[in-house]
């Protein structure tokens, strides 16, 4: 995840404080939010520490978490990744008629039970349409990637859903993607406790033994989470 863009005017989310747009544009207000993403564990980390992620690693997050460097993301994706979830969720609307939403604020919300897991998510299944206790999670992917969503959803995607329902307590989660700007798919997750367990168990030995003892080495521990 990398900075949000968004347009002059526009205020967001940021250490529980309404921000505006052209005042998070400056070095100091950058660093703030960066800061904010240091005091836990979020949805996008989650594939990096449990070592299922082609672009992060444990070591990462650690750097992120410690150092507050991350890595460069590019901005053009940035952008399209959050213009493009109001058309995605419009579409979601259409073929569900399930009612979201949406989270335009990028309003943090952190665990009750585990407080250093927090989630960003991008909308909520709306309690005055439905009894459903959900969320949804909005991508975008290259069309080079698109075989990878033919038969399963990619493992940093469902590892991110899992982590988002155990932060928000959900029962289910929807996932909604466009691929190459003309593919539309979209899933429901389910809730998977066993996973969470484990899950849950390796962030609090990455966050207690590496991230507050600033201990970089790791530790082998994701091959039961891989066969769940």
């Amino acid at each position: 995840m990398g900075f949000i863009y968004f347009e002059e005017g526009q205020y967001f989310m940021t250490q529980n404080k309404l921000t505006k747009f052209e005042d998070y544009c400056n070095e100091e207000s950058k660093t703030k939010w960066l800061e904010e993403r240091r005091n836990g564990i979020g949805g996008s980390d989650a594939a990096g520490v449990l070592k299922m992620s082609k672009w992060s690693s444990p070591f990462s997050v650690y750097i992120e978490k410690i150092e507050g460097r991350s890595k460069v993301i590019d901005p053009e994706l940035s952008y399209w990744g959050k213009a493009l979830e109001d058309d995605i969720i419009e579409r979601f609307q259409k073929d569900t008629g399930i009612k979201i939403i949406h989270n335009k604020s990028n309003k943090i919300s952190w665990s009750k039970n585990t407080p250093f897991l927090f989630a960003t998510v991008d909308g909520w299944v709306d309690p005055k349409y439905s009894k459903e206790n959900a969320g949804i999670e909005c991508k975008t992917a290259n069309k080079a990637n698109e075989p990878s969503w033919d038969r399963n959803i990619p493992d940093d995607y469902m590892v991110q859903c899992q982590h988002s329902m155990y932060v928000t307590e959900c029962d289910h989660w929807y996932l909604a993607v466009l691929i190459g700007n003309h593919t539309y798919k979209s899933y429901m997750v389910k809730r998977n406790e066993g996973f969470i367990k484990e899950m849950v168990e390796i962030y609090t030995n990455f966050w207690n033994n590496h991230i507050l003892k600033k201990d970089p080495r790791s530790e082998e521990h994701t091959s039961e989470l891989q066969s769940l």
